[in-house]
């Protein structure tokens, strides 16, 4: 029979780091991601806003 294999989720003691050192990491990847949300979140605003114009008969340049 096949195994399938298992992930290991290691805590901050068992790969070996301190707890600031894992804090450290886990804040900077959330920085990241908010980053990354904010980006999104830009796009979709900007998109809106040329679908209504769109839908209102206006182009960019007549703004």
């Amino acid at each position: 029979m096949d195994r399938e294999e298992t992930q290991t989720i290691w805590t901050y003691e068992e790969a070996q780091m301190s707890k600031d050192q894992a804090l450290f990491l886990l804040t900077t990847n959330q920085g990241q991601l908010d980053q990354s949300i904010q980006d999104a979140d830009a796009m979709n605003v900007d998109q809106e806003f040329r679908l209504t114009l769109l839908e209102l008969s206006f182009s960019d340049s007549e703004i």
